[in-house]
This record gives structure tokens, sequence and C-alpha cells, in this order.
């Protein structure tokens, strides 16, 4: 599992950007073949962590020989191992909307999902020495658990250049931490550690089973200290009419100084389910307000978009 992490940076960095893996290994060892009851928990830890890491692979796949790969084959509902193996599966498809988006960048201006630390902070000399982690695109700064029997893990925050505050903040609580330093972050049995730097938007869908259309409501939360842009993208999603325009390009733009979310007005030739209007709630992130994707907490601001450039003044 350790040596897929730099496996996948190295094809990304070569222009490979739709890299996958075997999650859990497809030829496992003989001992996990058909493992007695003192190895099954070896399994399901295994299983698990390589599950978290393979969410935020280009391409999720879990597949091998035996045993068999589903979640419900490797524990019972009630076991840590199910209930976080069903959670990143239904976060994988509450970031859709970002993930989809990020192929269209793919597609339309040779960007790449998978990031080695060096490729998006080149100036931390620190950062292009990390091995064991990456960046799922611009907002997500992905930490894989790769040792046994581990509940934390040393992880290397660059610094954000730019930046006002140089901050990281947790994914699921939005505890914030200051860049360019070592941490010791929690990694509990049920959770990988991930972070997101000032200066990011990320939009998060609800909990579905398909990858398509976008859903109508979309939280967007902004993590200030640094402007920030996301392009979400749209189109029909089982055909190639998106290479003669039949997709929806909507620009996300976040003044930091002005604390403005500037909304443009959508671009190309959509017409499918979505392309009306968007409803986006609002979350700021800040070290002054902490909050993460698993927070119970109301929006900021409920903005109904039509289509139309549109600019809102937020509380940061």
């Amino acid at each position: 599992m350790h040596r897929q992490i730099a496996t996948g940076i190295s094809f990304s960095m070569t222009g490979i950007p739709y890299w996958s893996m075997d999650i859990g290994g497809f030829a496992v060892e003989n001992k996990f073949q058909h493992p007695s009851e003192a190895l099954t928990a070896d399994w399901r830890e295994l299983q698990t962590r390589w599950y978290q890491f393979g969410t935020f692979s280009p391409i999720f796949r879990s597949h091998g020989q035996a045993p068999a790969r589903e979640m419900f084959h490797i524990a019972p509902e009630n076991h840590p191992a199910y209930k976080s193996m069903l959670y990143y599966d239904q976060l994988r498809y509450r970031l859709m909307p970002y993930i989809y988006s990020l192929g269209a960048a793919t597609y339309f201006k040779n960007y790449t999902l998978m990031r080695g630390l060096a490729m998006d902070f080149a100036e931390d000399s620190k950062a292009e020495a990390v091995a064991d982690a990456f960046m799922f695109g611009p907002a997500l700064l992905i930490e894989p658990v790769t040792k046994p029997g581990s509940t934390t893990k040393t992880v290397y925050l660059p610094k954000i250049e730019g930046a006002d505050n140089n901050k990281w903040y947790c994914l699921y609580d939005g505890k914030g931490y200051t860049g360019g330093q070592t941490i010791q972050a929690v990694a509990p049995y049920e959770r990988m550690p991930v972070f997101v730097p000032a200066g990011s938007i990320l939009p998060i869908g609800p909990i579905t089973q398909h990858t398509g259309p976008m859903a109508d409501t979309l939280d967007i939360y902004i993590y200030t200290g640094k402007d920030a842009d996301f392009t979400l993208y749209q189109d029909q999603g089982t055909t190639y009419d998106y290479q003669n325009g039949d997709y929806q390009k909507i620009r996300l733009h976040y003044n930091d100084k002005t604390s403005t979310l500037k909304i443009d007005a959508s671009t190309g030739h959509y017409k499918g389910p979505g392309s009306t209007g968007k409803e986006f709630r609002i979350h700021m992130v800040s070290m002054a307000h902490q909050i993460g994707i698993d927070t119970k907490s109301p929006p900021a601001k409920t903005i109904h978009y039509k289509g139309q450039t549109i600019s809102v003044l937020l509380q940061p």
C-alpha cells in the first residue's frame, strides 16, 4: 500500500492523470487468502486504510482475488471497518461536483488530479521531500495511513504562499493549523487525515449512488485567508457532446480582502438537468469559525443562482 503513493504521484508527474490501483492489493499474501480469526483484524485494518486512500485516487476501484472485497464481506455493519468504508464511499460521491470539475480541467487544461506536493508548493523545499502524501486537486491534502495500528500520523503542512494567515484546516471538523510545520495528526481507525489550505473553494454535494447529473443544491466551503477560485463543470455525462460545447461552466471567485464571492455568468451550451439554476449554501471556514464537512452548522449565506453574474458580501 505504501508504495502506491509514490507510484501514483510518479504517473501523474509524467503526464498520465488517470492512474489507479487495486485497493487492498490484487494478489494478496497467502495468510490473507482465507484469514484465520487471528488474522481477520489485520485484514480488515489493511482494507480500511487502503479504502480511505483509494477514495482520493483518480479512479476509485476495489479489486482483487479472494477474499471478496465488498465491504459487507470484509466486516459486519456494526464494525469500524465497515463504517469507515461506507463513510468514504459516500464521501467520494459527495465530492463528485469537485472531482467531475477537476476531470474537466484535466481534459480542457491538461490538469492532473493526483499531485505531488512539489507541484503545488514549489517554493517550499521541505514539501519536495514528502513522499507519503499528495494533493487531490487544489483543495485536499491527502495523508494515507500505512503503518498498522497507527492512530496518529506525522504530517508536514506546506507553507501557503500569498496567504495572510498561512493556515490549513481539517476537512472533517475544520480545526486550523499553521502551515510550514510538522504536526502529529490524529488518525483514528475510521478516519484518515485530510487537510484543506487557505484559499480553497470546495463544492460538496449530497450522498448519491450515481455520478450525474450534478445536484441542484451544493454546499460550498470557502477557506479564507487567501483569494480563491474554482470552476464548477457539468455536462450530459454519457456522450461526447461536450467536445462541441455541450457543457456548463460556472466560475466562483472569492476575494479575501473584501470578503466577496463573485459567481460569473455560466458559459457553454448545456441545457440538461440542473442547467437553469443552483442553490449554493455557503460555509465560511476561518480560525475564528472552524467548521468541517461533518460539522452540522447552518450556512453563512444561501445563494439562488440563475446563471447570471452575482456578487455577494460574506462574513469571514
